[in-house]
């Protein structure tokens, strides 16, 4: 026993004890190695060889200790020029492809695509814009990139009394109630609501009653004053009441308000 793997250790009868080397016993399953017995060194030996070659013209062929190894290279491929990419593809070898990517403008934006050519498209679409806000006017700018415009005109309520316009920090449409209601009458209050103006007649703006004439508020006509003969009921269905223009009281007995239909009575 030579204490070395890759012999065969023989007992000769004429030549004593022999150690033949045997190359197969070091095969190591990788096929671009040179497998070999050497008894200098003491066992096996695994050169690494320049047999690798996968018939792809763009990869670099190399045998390492766990085989051979194809790496692409691409810049034996050619220079990429413009958006078109050439690229070494192990099964195919050379190939180009158009990046999108290289046609990036910087701008959110803009749709950006790779012509044929290798030249670039850049478009800017409006659409790519959006901010959730109803009253913005959203645009793709060249060089701004995306805008957000406020417009107070997108959010006109169609009532004439409120403030309308469009608040970027509230996010949306505020509709601000004003003083600008006035219907001109002067015993009316004027108040703007969310549904527009309303106008409430006051009669006590019109001043105090006096006996049976009454003030009220019309809604045209401002103030006005009504005899109202119900004030002058004096609790007898016999008399005639009436109002008088300066707010007295006519009660006025009537005998013919009273009739029992008995004919002697």
């Amino acid at each position: 026993d030579d204490y070395i793997d890759c012999t065969e250790d023989i007992c000769d009868p004429e030549l004593d004890c022999q150690f033949i080397p045997r190359d197969e016993f070091c095969d190591d399953g990788i096929d671009c190695t040179n497998d070999y017995c050497d008894l200098e060194f003491g066992g096996c030996r695994h050169e690494l060889t320049d047999t690798c070659n996968d018939g792809i013209a763009c990869t670099e062929d190399e045998c390492t200790d766990e085989g051979c190894v194809f790496t692409p290279n691409d810049d034996s491929c050619g220079t990429s020029e413009g958006c078109v990419v050439y690229y070494c593809d192990l099964n195919d070898g050379c190939q180009q492809v158009l990046n999108d990517d290289l046609c990036n403008d910087d701008l959110f934006c803009s749709n950006d695509s790779c012509n044929e050519d290798g030249t670039c498209n850049n478009i800017l679409d409006n659409a790519n814009c959006d901010d959730y806000i109803d009253c913005t006017e959203d645009i793709c700018d060249p060089e701004l990139d995306c805008q957000f415009i406020p417009r107070d005109e997108f959010c006109d309520d169609g009532i004439d009394c409120t403030n309308d316009y469009c608040d970027l920090e509230f996010g949306g449409c505020r509709h601000e109630l004003t003083d600008t209601c006035n219907d001109g009458i002067a015993c009316t209050e004027d108040e703007c609501t969310d549904e527009g103006c309303v106008f409430t007649p006051n009669d006590d703006s019109c001043g105090t009653s006096e006996g049976c004439v009454v003030y009220y508020c019309d809604l045209n006509d401002g103030c006005q004053q009504v005899l109202n003969d119900d004030l002058c009921n004096d609790d007898l269905f016999c008399s005639n009441d009436s109002c008088n223009e300066d707010g007295t009281c006519n009660n006025i007995l009537d005998n013919a308000n009273c009739d029992d239909y008995i004919d002697c009575t």
